[in-house]
C-alpha cells in the first residue's frame, strides 16, 4: 500500500512538471512570433527579369526597369522582419509576383508589413513606404 505521503509527493511532482511544460510551451510559441529575421537576406540571390503587381483596381502592371526592381529588392532585404500570430491578420497588400526564368515567387507589401509563403511578418526597422510610392507610380 503506498502511504499518503508518498501519493501527495507524486502528485507534486506530476503538477510542477505539468506546469513546467505549460510554460515551455508559452515560451517557444512566443519566440517563433517573435523572433526577428532577415526574410529576405538570401531569397534573391538573382535579380528577376520582372515584377508583376496586382492592384487593388484588379489590373496587372509590369515593373521591368532594372533600376526599379534592384530598389524594391535592395529595400526587401535591408530590413528585419518579425513574424505575427494568426490572430492579427492584416489586409490591404499590393500582391508582387517576381518573375524568374524558372519560377515566380509571390510576395505582398503595404508600408508595414510583408505577407511571403503563407504568414505575414511586420517590418521592425523601418517601412516599406519607398517600395509602396514605387509600385503607385507604375499604377499611375
Amino acid at each position: 500500500m503506498i502511504k499518503p505521503n508518498r501519493v501527495i509527493i507524486i502528485v507534486g511532482i506530476v503538477i510542477i512538471l505539468m506546469f513546467l511544460f505549460c510554460i515551455k510551451t508559452l515560451l517557444d510559441k512566443n519566440s517563433i512570433i517573435n523572433t526577428t529575421e532577415d526574410l529576405f537576406s538570401n531569397e534573391f540571390e538573382q535579380q528577376p527579369d520582372a515584377i508583376v503587381v496586382y492592384g487593388f483596381d484588379e489590373k496587372e502592371y509590369e515593373i521591368d526597369s532594372e533600376e526599379d526592381i534592384e530598389e524594391i529588392v535592395t529595400t526587401l532585404k535591408r530590413y528585419t522582419y518579425t513574424e505575427i500570430s494568426d490572430d492579427e491578420t492584416v489586409e490591404g497588400f499590393y500582391m508582387l509576383e517576381f518573375k524568374y526564368s524558372d519560377e515566380t515567387k509571390s510576395i505582398g507589401v503595404n508600408d508595414s508589413y510583408v505577407s511571403y509563403e503563407g504568414k505575414q511578418y511586420e517590418v521592425v526597422d523601418g517601412d516599406l513606404k519607398q517600395v509602396v510610392d514605387l509600385i503607385v507610380t507604375y499604377m499611375d
